[in-house]
């Protein structure tokens, strides 16, 4: 897009951000030795990764009966705290 000053404004470029499988499998992979913590980390992160970037907030609340046939079921917050105009809340 050209505007009278003369510039020209770049165009936009995709940056793949998705993780390779073996860069995934050494996440996994890692010792942390006797960092307790650190491997709590790193398998929160793992999970936040596989369930698609689901928040911390979401990982939390998820609780026994949101896990059906060792799937997870739920509604995120970011699903759920949506707001609707009055004619429309009962549609949901």
């Amino acid at each position: 897009m050209k505007v009278k000053s003369g510039y020209i404004q770049p165009e936009g470029r995709v940056v793949k951000k998705a993780l390779k499988i073996n860069e995934i499998e050494k996440i996994y992979n890692y010792s942390c030795d006797s960092f307790l913590s650190r491997d709590q980390t790193r398998d929160l992160w793992l999970f936040s990764y596989l369930m698609n970037g689901a928040n911390m907030n979401d990982i939390v609340s998820i609780i026994t009966e949101d896990m059906i046939e060792k799937q997870v079921r739920r509604s995120w917050d970011k699903l759920t705290k949506r707001t609707y105009p009055p004619e429309q809340k009962d549609r949901r």
